[in-house]
């Protein structure tokens, strides 16, 4: 019985050793002997703005307090100021400007009983940390007024309170609590007793802990999360909100962190602006292979700072499916060195309904995927671009929409439009006509067909369209806050009269027609399997492969180096995750990256990618 259950195993072996292994699925070759170019080391930096171009210094600023100065109103009741919020039912806000503390500080808090500020917008309060209150304060005399910092529900105190008693004209109050608790979100308490009244203004809380111990500095949290990141250079402008409330980072120390990084400052004026790169996720990765050598002048030049780059107002926001289409997207910009400079991710700080590189919530920043991706982009850029050639699957982008039409200037006049086929917001087999006619010769303007039109805006962008001006035709595709040539532009003839337009999408195909003349032709956008991009670093002796597996299923890859050799032995760093997958405050680590060191078969050398993957290796050349 032994024998047989022995022999019945070693056959078992020998059939599996005769088994062929699965076959590759993709192939990534790199020449080593095509001609290198200098990879842009100051390619990924950070910013203080957000997408719509405005500033949240805030942010920046370790001061715990919002709307200190009151300057910004809540809701129209009066017991509700932003920022602040009544202790008890019976007490009373509202902004008073008979008395201003200065010309340029003309509004102030007046209180009756009791008022809460919120603080968990700054860094957790742990046991022992100590923090600075100062404000100005008045009341009615011989009154008391009690300070506390308590728990999120204005309840447990934290520290022991301030008892003092009110004066009766502005005076300035400095104070230091040192907590007797840890805590994710605490609130700032003012309370007199009898119901009095006082007035505040310019109220702040700073840890002591700030940035280098600087008072009234920066958050230490948020730039040991830049500096994790290696910025090339810090992005600041003059453009601000309107006055908030918050102590406002100026340009000095804006410039004094790049100095403490060793990091160029960029100071851009209040109207200059760049290029916008916000999509989904589906969107980045077939923008992948956007900046080739035919298209690279025709959306941006090497002086541009990008304004916002990232999937954060989409649906995508926040997960490990935004952070692989972002990867594959910064694959694609480093293959052309120089087709876009001075990238940085909208919003540095977000919350987990808007994204950002990182979250504010419960007291602490939460670093997200796309930070993970944005980290070890930047660690891992090498010296000198290499040939890389990647033989993949693609996926046609077949997306649903209406048709519609948009005219823009004074070039046309449309007379009708009619959709054939492909009227509901489901349809992409569909088409859509118009009858147009030139005003005159040379206007401005154009006209666009749009078909598979989801009716979105920003970021949330998509449609083709058929674009015709006074001379030429386009066939675009409008994906989130970027055009994209699909093809042309091709130039027409100029006729008097009316003329029939025509745009018809049938699965990849996209056709424009005029006049029942097919003029130009396009296939739709596809998204590849898999995206990469090698660089070499010559004086380690190593090349790095950056690689996005866009599919939901691992990718067994053939490695093909051509003109050298490579050690066996790889050194991997792996953020894989499961599309929906996202960091929260309650599981900060869901997605991390992961390394290891493996060692390839060399003849053919592979690699299995994971699903949903962003992975970079590290070869030793030989």
């Amino acid at each position: 019985m032994n024998l047989r259950y022995a022999a019945a195993l070693l056959a078992a072996g020998i059939l599996g050793a005769c088994r062929p292994e699965m076959p590759t699925t993709s192939t990534i070759t790199i020449d080593l002997d095509r001609p290198t170019v200098a990879v842009d080391r100051d390619l990924y930096g950070v910013t203080s703005e957000a997408a719509d171009g405005t500033v949240r210094p805030d942010e920046w600023s370790a001061d715990m307090i919002t709307n200190g100065s009151f300057e910004v109103d809540g809701p129209s009741a009066t017991d509700s100021i932003a920022g602040w919020r009544a202790l008890t039912t019976g007490s009373a806000l509202t902004i008073d400007a008979r008395a201003p503390l200065s010309e340029t500080n003309r509004r102030s808090l007046l209180v009756r009983d009791g008022v809460v500020a919120d603080v968990s917008r700054g860094a957790a309060a742990a046991r022992g940390e100590r923090f600075e209150l100062t404000c100005y304060l008045h009341g009615t005399v011989g009154r008391s007024l009690t300070i506390s910092l308590r728990d999120s529900l204005a309840g447990r105190m934290l520290a022991e309170p301030l008892r003092l008693t009110l004066p009766d004209a502005w005076t300035t109050l400095r104070h230091t609590f040192t907590a007797t608790d840890s805590v994710c979100g605490a609130t700032l308490v003012f309370e007199t007793d009898s119901g009095a009244s006082f007035g505040l203004d310019m109220v702040a809380l700073f840890p002591q802990k700030t940035w280098r111990n600087r008072p009234m500095g920066l958050r230490t949290d948020l730039i040991e999360a830049i500096t994790d990141l290696r910025p090339r250079f810090i992005r600041f402008s003059g453009r601000m909100m309107a006055d908030d409330g918050s102590r406002r980072v100026t340009a000095s120390e804006y410039t004094r962190l790049c100095q403490d990084l060793n990091i160029r400052p960029v100071m851009i004026k209040a109207d200059e602006s760049g290029p916008k790169y916000l999509m989904d996720a589906d969107l980045m990765m077939t923008q992948s292979d956007l900046f080739t050598s035919d298209s690279a002048d025709r959306y941006s030049s090497s002086a541009t700072y990008t304004d916002a780059f990232g999937t954060s107002g989409t649906d995508d926001t926040g997960t490990m499916r935004a952070a692989v289409g972002e990867a594959a997207f910064l694959i694609g910009v480093e293959r052309r060195p120089g087709c876009v400079r001075g990238l940085s991710y909208t919003p540095l700080i977000g919350t987990p309904s808007t994204g950002g590189l990182l979250l504010a919530s419960m007291g602490r920043l939460v670093r997200t995927p796309s930070y993970y991706v944005w980290q070890l982009f930047a660690d891992h850029r090498g010296r000198r671009l290499l040939t890389t050639n990647v033989t993949t699957a693609r996926k046609p982008l077949l997306t649903y929409g209406k048709a519609s039409v948009a005219v823009v200037g004074d070039a046309f006049a449309v007379e009708s439009a009619d959709t054939l086929r492909g009227s509901s917001s489901r349809t992409y087999n569909g088409s859509l006509s118009a009858r147009l006619m030139r005003k005159m010769n040379g206007a401005s303007g154009s006209v666009r067909l749009r078909i598979r039109d989801n009716g979105r805006t920003g970021a949330l962008r998509d449609a083709i369209v058929f674009e015709l001006t006074d001379s030429t035709v386009c066939l675009i595709h409008e994906s989130g806050t970027l055009d994209r040539v699909l093809a042309g532009p091709i130039e027409i003839m100029r006729s008097p009269g009316w003329m029939e337009a025509k745009v018809e999408c049938v699965d990849e195909a996209i056709c424009g027609y005029i006049n029942n003349v097919r003029v130009i032709e396009a296939a739709a956008p596809s998204r590849p399997s898999l995206v990469a991009v090698a660089t070499s670093d010559p004086n380690s002796g190593t090349i790095i492969l950056k690689v996005a597996n866009t599919t939901q299923h691992d990718e067994r890859t053939a490695l093909r180096i051509e003109g050298g050799s490579v050690a066996t032995s790889a050194h991997i760093v792996s953020l894989a995750a499961s599309p929906t997958a996202r960091n929260t405050p309650l599981q900060p680590t869901a997605v991390m990256p992961v390394i290891r060191n493996v060692r390839l078969p060399r003849w053919p050398m592979v690699y299995v990618f994971p699903a949903n993957s962003v992975t970079i290796l590290t070869l030793k050349m030989q």
